[in-house]
């Protein structure tokens, strides 16, 4: 948003179509393009092509992700930033976001966007599918970082970890 740059984001509609216009009348005014999350892939894909650069959430569960490391534990992750990046051999930055100022009802609460270095694919593995887990490795280990720093400001609203791991930790 603060870089001019054109960006297209994934968002996961709600399921109430009412409701996912409204939201969506208000996303109106964002510089950006905003993609659903089903079949997203190839759209992003798409955009990248485009020269466009594309925003994932990376910190949240997905039922049908790659179990990788997460503080320690495996962790449903998704590995379409990985994928998107291996496959059109572009790096990927993280982008951190943090309120820098408390939720006031006579305000408007303040952000600072910080754009970290870029994560580069690691292109000595020979297979794809090799370099797609060591990057999502490295994605997590980045997210890690952010939140150790800062485990206030890092809101998880699904259960990252499989309930068998969860329950041996306490």
């Amino acid at each position: 948003f603060c870089t001019g740059l054109p960006v297209d984001v994934v968002y996961n509609p709600q399921r109430n179509p009412y409701l996912d216009a409204m939201v969506q009348r208000r996303r109106e005014v964002l510089p950006c393009g905003f993609v659903p999350r089903k079949m997203a892939l190839r759209k992003l894909f798409r955009s990248l092509k485009q020269g466009r650069s594309v925003g994932l959430l990376v910190d949240y569960r997905v039922d049908d992700g790659m179990l990788v490391p997460f503080f320690g534990e495996d962790a449903k992750t998704t590995p379409a930033a990985a994928w998107l990046a291996v496959k059109t051999r572009r790096s990927i930055v993280p982008v951190q976001v943090e309120r820098v100022s408390a939720a006031h009802p006579a305000r408007r609460p303040r952000f600072r966007i910080t754009f970290h270095a870029p994560i580069r694919p690691d292109s000595s593995p020979q297979d794809e599918a090799s370099r797609i887990v060591l990057l999502t490795r490295e994605i997590n280990r980045r997210v890690e970082a952010f939140v150790a720093a800062h485990p206030d400001q890092w809101w998880c609203t699904k259960r990252r970890w499989p309930k068998q791991a969860m329950k041996q930790r306490g």
